[in-house]
């Protein structure tokens, strides 16, 4: 994670390493809630559809003048969409594994 500003690329590189153990420690979780009662997929599909709204606001909206001039300044190193497509890549197999649809989230891209 690259930003001009260091205090603030230390900051976000922390916040995102954290996040990965919370995502660890939730897929953990979301096996055994699973293996107990397939029924919960249900549940689960509505809390990813409900996290899915933050989850893209976050990165910003794709082919903004705000995404344009933070990536000028040096702000950040990557465009919102490029980071979307990162997440994607990421999110596809855990979508696989809990058996999900593939574009379960796709309404909630910008």
């Amino acid at each position: 994670i690259g930003c001009c500003y260091s205090p603030y690329g230390d900051c976000v590189r922390g916040i995102v390493g954290e996040e990965r153990e919370h995502g660890d420690h939730a897929r953990e979780v979301l096996r055994l809630a699973l293996a107990h009662d397939p029924n919960n997929r249900e549940l689960l599909k509505q809390a990813l559809r409900d996290y899915g709204v933050i989850a893209y606001r976050c990165f910003g909206k794709t082919d903004s003048a705000a995404d344009a001039y933070a990536l000028a300044i040096g702000f950040k190193d990557r465009s919102a969409r490029e980071n979307i497509r990162r997440f994607d890549e990421e999110l596809a197999p855990i979508l696989a594994e809990f058996g999900l649809p593939a574009d379960l989230l796709d309404p909630y891209r910008w």
